[in-house]
């Protein structure tokens, strides 16, 4: 029986070996499990970081996007604006080109005119018959030198003054009467002689 208890003893403490390692064994084993559990979550806790960052971008590039399509809208705008202001130009430009061609034409015309018109007066300066030129209201505007030699005033001394007052009551009542009605109330040019 001593033989039997001695194996059983010896079992035993091969069992309490076995025990005290399979215990070692699994103490090992909930160690690496929890380390297994904090790498877990803490993977776990990056990805949630990573996903928030992620939304964040995400939010940015979404943000940064609409002040793209605002900014790119604006400039379209700004691009049609651009182009009305370019036609106005280019009507305006056309606009003054014409403009400046008609000024043009019309300064060469009223050179010609100026060249005729000097030629008349030279012409009206110089004939033997007394010429007065005034407004309706009687004013003198031009003399001839006929009229100067023949009434005895000087160019100074009519122009700008009154007629009346320089030739008056030369000729009878009914003469004056178809002056100013000719040139007043008919607006046509005066022509006759004071004697």
């Amino acid at each position: 029986i001593r033989g039997k208890l001695e194996i059983t003893a010896k079992q035993l403490a091969v069992t309490a070996k076995e025990k005290e390692l399979t215990r070692s064994k699994l103490a090992t084993t909930a160690k690496q499990l929890a380390v297994t559990a904090e790498e877990k979550e803490s993977t776990r806790s990056k990805l949630a970081t990573t996903a928030k960052q992620l939304a964040v971008t995400a939010k940015e590039k979404e943000a940064t996007r609409h002040k793209l399509e605002i900014t790119a809208k604006r400039l379209a705008a700004v691009a049609k604006e651009k182009e009305v202001v370019r036609n106005k130009l280019v009507v305006t430009a056309e606009t003054l080109r014409l403009k400046a061609k008609q000024l043009a034409e019309t300064a060469v015309k009223e050179e010609a005119l100026v060249v005729e018109l000097k030629k008349f007066k030279l012409a009206v300066d110089n004939i033997s018959d007394q010429v007065i030129i005034t407004d309706p209201d009687a004013t003198v505007l031009y003399i001839n030198k006929a009229s100067e030699k023949i009434t005895g005033y000087t160019v100074e001394e009519t122009v700008g003054k009154k007629s009346g007052k320089l030739w008056g009551n030369l000729m009878e009542k009914p003469f004056y009467e178809n002056l100013w009605k000719t040139i007043k109330i008919d607006k046509k040019t005066f022509t006759g002689e004071i004697v």
